[in-house]
């Protein structure tokens, strides 16, 4: 699966939420299309080969920090968290899957990244 790649980086969330040390599981996350946005622009130059996948991971991290502050973005990761576990859980999930697609979105919109990710090309 296309996918699995690209989300199996969320470890990096693990460690933000570590970093963070924040209690955040009553806050509200992001709002999944905004996430899904962000993460499809990255997606797409890591498809691309613009960007590597940890460097992926680092700048959508960043740029949710800058956006939305720490605890939105953290519990954003712990939601997308999943991901790195159980696709089939990811799936069942709103939150994952309205974020997955967004991304899908973003990713079906720019012509070199859906040859990347459809066509390996």
């Amino acid at each position: 699966m296309v996918l699995i790649p690209l989300l199996m980086s969320t470890a990096a969330s693990t460690l933000l939420a570590s970093t963070l040390g924040l209690s955040a599981q009553a806050q509200a996350p992001i709002p999944a299309p905004d996430v899904g946005e962000v993460m499809g622009q990255y997606f797409c130059l890591e498809m691309t080969g613009q960007i590597s996948a940890a460097e992926s991971n680092l700048l959508l991290e960043q740029e949710l920090l800058e956006i939305y502050g720490e605890t939105p973005t953290l519990v954003s990761m712990e939601r997308l968290a999943i991901l790195d576990n159980d696709m089939a859980a990811a799936l069942e999930d709103p939150y994952t899957f309205d974020v997955l697609r967004a991304m899908m979105a973003v990713a079906i919109a720019d012509d070199d990244c859906f040859k990347a990710v459809f066509f390996n090309q």
